[in-house]
């Protein structure tokens, strides 16, 4: 069987680390959030915080692509801050509109 560290380092792979927003309040009933802006809260941001730490001691990597919601342009920000990338919302990555069921 080959040594698969030799390809990795011969032939790079792209590396995509999905990431969700942490937990956000504001919509009663609890209901699809969608579309709607609704802002990270203290506990969103100490996990958000920490997801960006363990990404900056486990990976390198060279941009952060968010969705152009509020909670998510947060959270990138706060991982491409502590990683010393740039971040950059991306609107074909915003949630669903769910209409009334929002």
């Amino acid at each position: 069987m080959p040594d698969l560290h030799y390809f990795w380092e011969r032939y790079p792979m792209t590396k995509i680390i999905l990431i969700r927003h942490g937990n956000v309040e504001g919509i009663e009933p609890e209901r699809f959030r969608g579309r709607a802006e609704l802002e990270l809260t203290a506990l969103s941001v100490a996990q958000a915080t920490v997801t960006a730490q363990r990404i900056g001691a486990s990976w390198q990597p060279c941009a952060v692509f968010t969705s152009p919601l509020s909670r998510c342009v947060s959270t990138g920000k706060l991982i491409a801050d502590t990683c010393g990338v740039g971040s950059e919302p991306i609107d074909g990555l915003i949630d669903l509109d769910y209409g009334t069921w929002q």
